[in-house]
């Protein structure tokens, strides 16, 4: 929590202040403020206020300025502007070194203590709050952020069996190798045994949560996360792809009809290509009472991406549920995993396939037990959650613990001729 915070006010009212009046504004400042009061001087139409405080006040000087607001009503005159000029808060953080964080002007973390100084701060950026997202987002940054192993099932793989599972899809003729790293075509025989994993996994989810399919937007309008209860939820990869919208669809196609290059085009933002979490269909869902279950899953791509909504008394139990599905589902794989926990929005499972020929992990499923984080800023009556689930990586693992049936193959064969 933050230890010690100081800022200077400046209100600009719409009327020249005189010394009675002046005064009387900081008399009430002063009883209002509950000992964060320093100082007070006017000027003309603007009066300059020092505060100090032992907590965030960003929140504190909104409430300040309405009643200063509703006092000034008195003398008909309100407040034109407020801002900020200089802005400092110190708070606990065990990091050392210099952060840079946009708005701020300086950070300073010298082991113990970490120190924000802002200027200028407006009164639109008050108002979102972006005083203590700023300080989440630099505890985000410091904290150390681990997963905790709170399950393993350590199969014995013998060393014939260990194999590079990015070079056998190769010479199974599952995948054709694309342009990047580890990144892959797939061919008819591959998609047959991504078709396999995909029945299997949603035909057991089915049977236990009756699914519903539902088609995503491809991307995710920034209009809808432009929302001060929404853009905590949104996660930073979502911002690897954006989208834009050209200004001159008709002119951009001539330049390139005619060059047969591709210039720099004039486009404004629009979005993120982004439905890892379906922001959209939470919208869709906006002021809806959730009244009984409802499991909605769609494919992207090698995933399958579910989001279930639950009513709050059944939410723990179906919780429970999921996540024992999916290890039981894991368990008949026959492969070695692991499940990992961490806490962000909720709680985050976390299943994890070992690659032993060189000893790494890949993500298989997560689950996000999410409850009111998602609903609550779209005013939806009950909780949620998100699982999401790389056939892909179920189909490597399997390949590289030795698992892949020669007989699965030929059966796909088979299945693909005429």
């Amino acid at each position: 929590m933050p230890t010690e915070v100081q800022a200077e006010l400046t209100l600009v009212f719409s009327e020249n202040l005189d010394t009675q009046v002046s005064s009387r504004f900081i008399e009430k400042i002063k009883g209002w403020s509950e000992g964060r009061f320093q100082r007070a001087v006017y000027n003309t139409n603007r009066l300059f206020v020092t505060l100090q405080a032992t907590d965030e006040i960003s929140g504190f000087i909104a409430s300040l300025i309405k009643k200063v607001s509703e006092l000034a009503k008195e003398y008909r005159i309100g407040i034109r502007d407020y801002y900020l000029p200089y802005y400092e808060i110190s708070f606990d953080c065990d990091h050392l070194g210099k952060l840079k964080i946009p708005f701020t002007e300086t950070i300073i973390c010298n082991g113990k203590t970490c120190k924000i100084i802002m200027k200028d701060v407006e009164k639109d950026f008050l108002r979102a709050g972006s005083v203590g997202r700023i300080i989440k987002l630099i505890e985000s940054k410091t904290r150390e952020k681990t997963w905790k192993v709170i399950y393993k099932n350590d199969l014995h793989i013998s060393s014939e069996n260990q194999k590079n599972p990015y070079e056998e899809v190769e010479k199974e003729k599952l995948v054709k190798k694309g342009l990047a790293r580890n990144e892959f075509f797939y061919l008819p025989n591959g998609i047959g045994e991504i078709s396999r994993i995909k029945k299997a996994i949603l035909g057991e989810l089915d049977r236990k949560f009756h699914l519903e399919e539902f088609f995503p937007l491809s991307h995710l309008s920034f209009s809808i996360i432009e929302n001060h209860d929404v853009s905590g939820l949104v996660p930073p990869e979502a911002f690897q792809n954006s989208f834009c919208e050209l200004e001159s669809n008709l002119e951009a196609y001539e330049s390139y009809l005619i060059t047969g290059s591709i210039k720099a085009l004039k486009a404004r933002s629009k979005g993120i290509i982004f439905d890892e979490i379906p922001f959209n269909l939470y919208k869709a869902l906006e002021k809806r009472k959730i009244v009984s279950p409802h499991y909605l899953y769609c494919q992207k791509n090698m995933k399958i991406l579910v989001t279930f909504f639950e009513t709050e008394e059944n939410y723990p139990k179906a919780s429970k549920e999921i996540s024992e599905e999916m290890k039981k589902m894991i368990e008949s794989m026959k492969i070695s995993y692991r499940i990992l926990s961490r806490s962000v929005n909720g709680e985050i499972l976390r299943y994890e396939g070992y690659l032993p020929h060189n000893k790494t992990w890949v993500t298989l499923v997560e689950i996000l037990i999410s409850g009111e984080s998602y609903t609550k800023p779209f005013k939806i009556t009950g909780k949620s959650g998100q699982l999401n689930i790389s056939l892909e990586n179920i189909l490597l693992v399997e390949i590289a613990q030795g698992l892949y049936k020669e007989d699965s193959k030929e059966m796909q064969d088979q299945e693909l001729k005429p």
